[in-house]
């Protein structure tokens, strides 16, 4: 299935797709999509000289609370769905399936296939305190000692180091309390030989101050003007 958060038009009228999940697993009437970010273009820092596959263009941030639309799409075929799930179902293109969000593929014909599209507003909480403070510390552009401003913010950073042949993403993101408004923030990732290791920061989500902790923590806050 595929999930998709919708906000406003394109030129044409189309729908503008803000976030998405193009992978969902429905499973024992459940599913669960990766974490959705609102993409926004980047102003903050230079996006020219970036090495290729560091995504620089858009930064991503969190929903702000209210209602968003989501749209759900599925398709009812073998390159969709597992051979149980399409037997369950009466076949291939879900001709025998009724309900408000199916909806005919051919709608000129009396034996269309069917495939799910429906949407609907739903409400976006407000973000976690957690997730407050691993949002201070990805877009923060931090100054290094004897360095100078990092041409980049911790993303990117954490991209450039990630995307070459040593270091590669592990668990990601993850914050702890510390204090009611300081948040130790890690980033997860393999090491190469060394295996998995962390990079720290400390984000106070009062003041917005991050504040890098450990040594990997260092080199992940600061790239050269590229």
């Amino acid at each position: 299935m595929w999930v998709e958060v919708e906000d406003g038009h394109l030129p044409l009228g189309a729908a503008k797709v803000v976030s998405q999940d193009d992978d969902v697993i429905v499973k024992n009437g459940q599913f669960a999509t990766s974490p959705l970010w609102l993409s926004v273009p980047n102003t903050r820092f230079t996006r020219k000289g970036w090495p290729k596959g560091v995504e620089v263009d858009n930064r991503l941030k969190p929903f702000p609370e209210g209602k968003f639309k989501i749209h759900f799409e599925s398709y009812f075929n073998g390159a969709w769905q597992a051979p149980e799930v399409l037997s369950a179902l009466g076949g291939e293109d879900g001709k025998k399936l009724n309900g408000p969000i199916l909806k005919a593929k051919d709608t000129d014909v009396s034996d269309s296939p069917k495939v799910v599209d429906y949407v609907v507003m739903l409400p976006f909480p407000p973000i976690s305190p957690e997730a407050k403070a691993i949002n201070l510390v990805r877009p923060a552009i931090l100054t290094v000692p004897g360095r100078g401003q990092s041409a980049g913010d911790i993303q990117a950073n954490v991209d450039l180091y990630t995307s070459g042949p040593g270091a590669k993403a592990g668990k990601g993101w993850v914050a702890k309390p510390k204090s009611p408004t300081i948040y130790e923030v890690s980033y997860d990732f393999i090491d190469g030989s060394q295996g998995e290791t962390q990079a720290t920061w400390s984000a106070n989500i009062a003041s917005g101050e991050v504040k890098y902790i450990n040594e990997n923590g260092k080199i992940f806050s600061w790239t050269p003007n590229y």
